[in-house]
């Protein structure tokens, strides 16, 4: 990781935050609205999905599409200008499924919980290769 949106560098500084509840300590969540791609490692098609929240150590996503836990991921969230200081920023991460979310009611969608082993901020159309 070469290059980090200024605007961004707060997510990870306050990252290990000590949560007290938590042993180890948890990572500060962050409820953040942005647009997510997902898929399983060595899928071609990408899977729609929205933040719930975020953290330097993972991400929870509300998606209609849901996957086993330890299922290796793929995942692209797409900065805003606000955030990334230029369209087309991205963040691109592997990681790990953790959990699935049930909704509570049945007007509620079910969300995916990950860990982020691997990221980076991307320009434009550049990826990690699968």
């Amino acid at each position: 990781m070469d290059w980090i949106p200024e605007a961004f560098e707060w997510l990870l500084s306050v990252g290990k935050a000590d949560c007290s509840e938590h042993d180890p300590p948890r990572a500060q969540r962050f409820d953040i609205q942005l647009p997510v791609l997902y898929r399983a490692r060595g899928e071609t098609a990408w899977r729609e999905g929205r933040t719930a929240n975020i953290s330097y150590t993972g991400v929870r996503f509300w998606t209609d599409q849901l996957m086993e836990p330890h299922t290796q991921v793929e995942i692209s969230l797409k900065l805003p200008v606000e955030i990334g200081g230029e369209t087309g920023m991205e963040i691109v991460c592997r990681g790990e499924i953790l959990r699935t979310v049930l909704p509570a009611s049945a007007d509620a969608q079910p969300s995916l919980a990950a860990r982020i082993l691997e990221y980076r901020f991307v320009r434009g159309r550049e990826r990690f290769a699968a």
